[in-house]
């Protein structure tokens, strides 16, 4: 009985395993438009952002 019982917890592990190891099949998509590395922000607008990007963070 104990040997069946852990024919079987093996045998539903390693189905369980082989249903998440299914290979995952993409391609990247990139934009034509060009980015924006030094936007024209003010001071103020920096320093909202910043703290609502902090509250965020330690919010998680």
């Amino acid at each position: 009985m104990k040997r069946a019982s852990i024919f079987v917890i093996l045998l539903v592990a390693i189905l369980g395993l082989t249903a998440c190891a299914q290979p995952v099949s993409g391609e990247v998509i990139r934009s034509e438009k060009q980015r924006v590395t030094s936007p024209d922000v003010s001071e103020a607008d920096l320093a909202a952002l910043v703290d609502g990007n902090s509250a965020f963070a330690f919010d998680l």
